[in-house]
């Protein structure tokens, strides 16, 4: 099996199979919590963080959960500049920090782009690498 330790992919949680075919019957539960009210066609591919690798299963987490699903739904993609929880300002707003959400995967510019909390941009619902500059850790600003 390739090895998708400490990767970024897309995983594909519906069509054509149903989730009790890749997610570990352990874990299934809290997918399907996670999933609840989610339309399966809006988008097929959901980001996650490749934390390991379990037997046939990787080791896979977003912002809200950890679970392990059937490797052969993975598919990498380049390494996002941000992750969940880091501070962020937005450019053109550069007085208020905030923090990464949750990041999301954009089709049709195939990059991932980052929601952000705080966020009091009417109708602004994500952001992309360029429009966000990454708060130094120790930066009190």
């Amino acid at each position: 099996m390739q090895s998708y330790e400490n990767t970024w992919g897309l995983y594909h949680l519906f069509y054509p199979h149903k989730l009790e075919d890749v997610v570990h019957p352990d874990d299934l539960f809290a997918v399907l919590n996670m999933v609840e009210g989610w339309n399966a066609y809006s988008s097929l591919y959901y980001l996650f963080y490749c934390t390991g690798i379990e037997g046939e299963f990787v080791k896979l987490r977003s912002e809200t959960i950890d679970f392990r699903a059937q490797a052969d739904n993975y598919e990498l993609i380049a390494t996002p500049q941000l992750t969940f929880g880091e501070r962020v300002r937005l450019k053109k707003k550069p007085e208020q920090i905030r923090r990464v959400v949750r990041l999301h995967y954009h089709f049709q510019n195939k990059v991932v782009v980052y929601h952000v909390e705080s966020s009091d941009d009417i109708g602004r619902t994500y952001w992309f690498d360029e429009q966000l500059e990454q708060v130094d850790a120790m930066s009190d600003d």
